[in-house]
């Protein structure tokens, strides 16, 4: 018997699907159809293979855009260098073209020229070492060494505004960015009453220097080159002057603490200056104001005269001679390990270190 729309015998279709007959328990009934065959379809294999190559590509579309932004951010760096070098090389030669304009009546475009040349220093920390070769030549030129007035204190006397001014930049400026080895170059410099509290000249060739009646209190002067400069009356309360070669100097009447007038009452104020270790052999220190200073390890020996000496450069006023204290004040100065010979004079009262108290 046959069904009708169906081309099977209803027994074959029976065998094939078997009607399950429900169960008594109530657990599933499974109906097992047999394997399933699936076959691979080519073009999932292509559009996977697409997919990683656009991947790819992708990422070396990205890679190839990042290294064109660096190109680029170097390229517009490197052009911004160069445009700030050549406005800093224009800003220079301004300021040199200023710093050399002569007379009285262009001290304002001097003092220009040389805030300008500060403000390049501050900007431009590779230019230090130049700005300080050429403010210290301009100090020597504009401020030579005096042909009059040499040994006089004239309490009144400051230095012109332009020369104080270069000062004031060469003593605040960094030292850690000069040159390796460079020194301020201020030697036989007329530098008579400037102001050069706190000035950063350690290491500085000061030798020959008139610093009379100089306001050095607190200064960083460590190393400096002092030979035979001009020291009268000079302020130096507070100093470092560490292994400073001080030889020859002369500091008659120096102060070294500081005094404050307040009212009609003198108060005095103590700041001890430190010269441990300096050199002064040959120093000048009758009536300077030694007290509380540190003098360990100074060096206050007398040396012999040489041949030279002995052929008439004593008659030139360059005759090595011993240290001279007289009429200084050490009282609470430290004179520990300090060096001296019977050729150094010291006032009524001093007692020399004896070499037991040295270590």
């Amino acid at each position: 018997m046959r069904t009708r729309g169906s081309t099977q015998p209803a027994s074959r279709f029976r065998d094939r699907v078997a009607r399950p007959r429900p169960r008594t328990d109530g657990a599933p009934v499974r109906l097992d159809l047999g394997a399933v065959e699936v076959k691979p379809d080519p073009w999932q294999r292509w559009i996977a293979v697409g997919q990683v190559v656009s991947v790819l590509v992708l990422a070396v579309g990205l890679y190839l855009t990042y290294r064109a932004n660096q190109e680029t951010s170097s390229a517009n760096r490197e052009q911004h260098r160069l445009t700030a070098e050549g406005q800093i090389t224009e800003r220079f030669a301004t300021a040199i073209e200023q710093l050399g304009e002569p007379g009285k009546d262009k001290i304002d475009v001097r003092l220009g020229g040389i805030y300008s040349l500060e403000r390049i220093m501050r900007d431009s920390t590779v230019d230090q070492p130049t700005i300080v070769d050429v403010l210290s030549a301009f100090v020597r030129v504009h401020a030579p060494t005096p042909t009059t007035g040499r040994d006089t204190f004239d309490p009144k006397r400051v230095p012109p505004v332009d020369i104080q001014a270069a000062l004031n930049v060469l003593g605040q400026r960094d030292p850690v960015q000069d040159r390796s080895g460079q020194q301020v170059d201020l030697h036989g410099a007329d530098l008579r009453g400037a102001d050069l509290r706190g000035a950063r000249l350690g290491g500085a060739d000061l030798s020959g220097a008139f610093l009379t009646g100089t306001d050095l209190s607190g200064a960083e002067l460590r190393r400096a080159h002092l030979t035979d400069a001009v020291l009268i009356a000079a302020v130096l309360s507070g100093a470092d002057l560490s292994l400073a070669d001080l030889s020859g100097a002369d500091l008659r009447t120096a102060r070294l603490l500081v005094g404050l007038r307040r009212g009609t009452v003198d108060a005095y104020a103590f700041s001890p200056t430190t010269l441990t270790g300096a050199d002064l052999r040959g120093a000048d220190l009758r009536g300077s104001l030694l007290r509380g200073a540190d003098l360990r390890g100074a060096h206050l020996r007398g040396r012999a005269p040489t041949r030279a000496d002995q052929t008439g450069l004593c008659q030139l006023g360059v005759c090595p001679r011993a240290a001279e204290l007289l009429d200084a004040d050490l009282r609470e100065a430290d004179l520990t390990c300090v060096s001296m010979d019977n050729r150094t004079s010291l006032p009524d009262g001093i007692q020399p270190p004896r070499p037991d108290e040295c270590d």
